[in-house]
C-alpha cells in the first residue's frame, strides 16, 4: 500500500485495513487466505501491508472475453463453489457488496476464488472495525448491484450478494448481466434451474427468500 495516491487517501487506507481484517476471519477453499499483515516503516512513514495467497488464474471477465459464454454445467460448477463461499461469509456476518466477474478468479482446473473484500463489511458491530460507507456513498458496480444496495449502501445483507451473484451467472450463460436474457429459447434452460436463478435475482429481498 505504498504509493502517493493511496497513502494520502484516508478512505482507501481504511478499506485496505478492513479487507485484511475481514479476510483474516475467512478460511475457505474459495477465498484467498491471508498469510500475514501489519505495517513497516519507510521514509519515516508507517506503510500498511498484507501478504496473501497467490492465485494463478484469470478473472471471469477476462475468461469470458477469451472463451465466450459458458455452458450450463460449467456455470453451475462455478455457482456451487461461490454459493458455498458466500454461505460461509454470511455465517460470519460479512457482506461482500461487490460481486462481479472481475472479482472472481478461476484456475485452469475450474476452481474459483471470490476476491476483493475492500468494500465488504460486518453486519455486527465490532470494536476497531469501522464501516466502509457513509450516508450518500455509492460504492459497488451498477450492473450487478442489488436494488437495495443501489438505494442505500448500508441497508444490505447476504441477499444483496445473492442478487449480484445471480447477475454474474446470467452473464456467464448469456453474455449479459440481465435476468431477462434467460428467456432466450436457444439456451434451452431447464425450467427448475431457470426459476432458481430468477428467484435469486428478484427485485425485493423478501422474494429471494421464497
Amino acid at each position: 500500500f505504498d504509493n502517493s495516491f493511496s497513502k494520502n487517501d484516508g478512505d482507501l487506507r481504511k478499506r485496505f485495513i478492513r479487507e485484511a481484517r475481514l479476510l483474516s476471519e475467512l478460511q475457505h477453499p474459495s477465498i484467498p487466505y491471508v498469510l500475514t499483515r501489519g505495517d513497516v516503516l519507510s521514509g519515516g512513514e508507517s506503510i500498511q501491508y498484507m501478504v496473501m495467497q497467490y492465485i494463478s488464474g484469470d478473472c471471469l471477465d477476462a475468461y469470458l472475453v477469451k472463451n465466450g459464454n459458458l455452458d450450463l454445467n460449467s456455470t453451475l460448477h462455478i455457482a456451487f463453489q461461490l454459493l458455498d463461499a458466500l454461505d460461509f461469509v454470511h455465517m460470519k456476518n460479512i457482506v461482500h457488496r461487490d460481486i462481479k466477474p472481475s472479482n472472481i478468479m478461476m484456475l485452469n482446473s475450474g476452481h474459483c476464488f471470490l476476491i476483493d473484500f475492500s468494500i465488504g463489511f460486518k453486519l455486527s458491530v465490532e470494536f476497531g472495525m469501522t464501516r466502509s460507507t457513509r450516508t450518500g456513498d455509492r460504492l459497488g458496480s451498477a450492473n450487478y448491484m442489488s436494488p437495495e444496495q443501489s438505494s442505500n449502501m448500508k441497508d444490505v445483507d447476504g441477499r444483496s450478494d445473492l442478487f449480484s451473484l445471480t447477475k454474474v451467472l446470467c452473464e456467464l450463460l448469456t453474455g449479459k448481466p440481465d435476468i431477462t436474457q434467460l428467456n432466450r429459447p436457444e439456451l434451452k434452460l431447464n425450467t427448475a434451474i431457470k426459476k432458481v436463478i430468477e428467484k435469486g435475482g428478484a427485485f425485493t429481498r423478501e422474494e429471494r427468500n421464497k
